[in-house]
């Protein structure tokens, strides 16, 4: 059994990373004998941090001006067809492409690229599944945020290429009203969860992170605070980031000051292998607005880390404000409370299984007083918090083994057998 994983964006996005092993975990329980492949924009990232074999995903960075990629992707397609009659076209078995074509399985692993924010890039992924399904493969989506798409021409594009996969799992209700907005009614749907929520929790020790690091956390006393931030470029108003930038230096300040906090910046994406998004670089830039700053107080998490050690991190907190949706997941995963910045839908869909949603706060609408006042009533209510999480978790964590299970079921009704 060969199953190609598609759709890994970059493993140094640790939250890509823990969806992959929460996925590749639960797959192997049901297809233990598979042989997994994963296709990606950064194979050296995912062979490092992930331990998996990658290749280069093709046709990922598409742009309409790529005249060249176009007639490739036309190509392909064609040639796709007559495959399934036999016959191969010149130059159609490229390294790249091979992995498709010698695939049983073919999963969409979880994350929100499909989605018109990312246009016209989606198109690619669009047609790597669209490529999958006229090979004749089955074609799963797997645990994925699907939506918004506000332009005609993508709820077109999705409603044609969703409606031909064979099974589709999303990881909140919101991509669910989405899929029936836009008229996804063929393959069967089901509302899961995440599937980082799956990833197997290694041990790790994460005092030595902390001695590598040069941080100090002796003090049991002390109040101790992570903060996740990112790059995001999708704001309504032209200021939002310089504004979001200087809330959260405020709140550093107000949780040093008001609170005697160690405020820690610790997110789950880094410029690794080449990646062009490092939340650490916005961190500096959070500092450098602040206006309270001690030695060592507030300081940024700087090494690489895999995503059990960044969970093993956030254990050692007392609360976490993350903007990045898997460092709330990973927060949570420890146990620990958190109060979300929600820059897409997703993060609601997340909060919503816990009851927490109490303690999110949109990016486009957020504001230091509403912001400090979700903080205070964490911290308020952190064993509240804390008890609700444990509550929630081991259905959420059924939920998420599940994907694979509605795979498992699907592929041994459609083939009889699993090899």
């Amino acid at each position: 059994m060969k199953i190609v994983i598609t759709d890994h964006h970059c493993a140094a996005e640790r939250g890509d990373s823990a969806i992959l092993e929460g996925a590749i975990w639960c797959l192997k329980k049901f297809f233990p004998n598979a042989d997994f492949v994963v296709m990606t924009e950064y194979p050296e990232a995912a062979e490092i941090i992930n331990g998996v074999k990658a290749n280069r995903q093709p046709m990922t960075n598409f742009k309409w001006n790529k005249w060249k990629m176009g007639l490739a992707m036309v190509y392909l397609l064609i040639g796709a067809r007559l495959q399934k009659h036999k016959i191969t076209v010149p130059k159609f078995k490229h390294p790249r492409i091979q992995p498709y074509l010698d695939a049983d399985i073919v999963i969409s692993k979880g994350g929100s690229f499909l989605s018109d924010y990312y246009a016209p890039d989606v198109l690619g992924r669009f047609w790597g599944l669209y490529f999958a399904e006229v090979l004749g493969k089955p074609v799963i989506i797997y645990a994925q945020s699907i939506g918004p798409f506000e332009k005609p021409f993508y709820r077109w594009i999705a409603r044609y290429v969703l409606n031909k996969a064979d099974l589709i799992t999303l990881r909140d209700k919101e991509s669910k009203g989405i899929l029936d907005s836009i008229g996804v009614t063929r393959p069967p749907i089901y509302v899961t969860s995440d599937s980082a929520f799956a990833m197997p929790l290694t041990e790790c020790k994460p005092m030595q992170m902390m001695r590598y690091e040069k941080i100090e956390l002796n003090n049991k006393d002390q109040l101790k605070v992570s903060i996740s931030v990112r790059q995001w470029g999708h704001y309504k108003t032209a200021d939002g980031h310089k504004k979001y930038i200087k809330i959260i230096a405020a709140l550093a300040d107000w949780l040093i000051i008001e609170k005697n906090a160690k405020v820690i910046f610790a997110s789950t994406c880094t410029g690794f292998a080449g990646y062009h998004n490092d939340d650490r670089v916005i961190a500096h830039e959070v500092i450098n607005h602040m206006k309270h700053y001690e030695e060592k107080n507030p300081v940024i998490l700087y090494g690489e880390y895999t995503p059990q050690e960044l969970l093993a991190f956030y254990r050692t907190m007392d609360l976490h404000v993350g903007t990045r949706m898997h460092s709330n997941i990973l927060a949570m995963l420890a146990k620990t409370p958190v109060v979300a910045i929600q820059y897409e839908f997703k993060t609601l869909g997340l909060l919503n299984f816990f009851d927490l949603e109490n303690y999110l706060i949109d990016i486009n609408q957020i504001n230091l007083e509403i912001l400090i006042k979700k903080v205070s009533e964490a911290l308020t209510h952190n064993e509240q918090i804390k008890a609700k999480i444990n509550e929630k978790l081991p259905h959420i964590k059924e939920k998420s083994e599940q994907n694979a299970e509605l795979v498992f079921n699907l592929i041994k009704n459609k083939i009889g057998y699993i090899k």
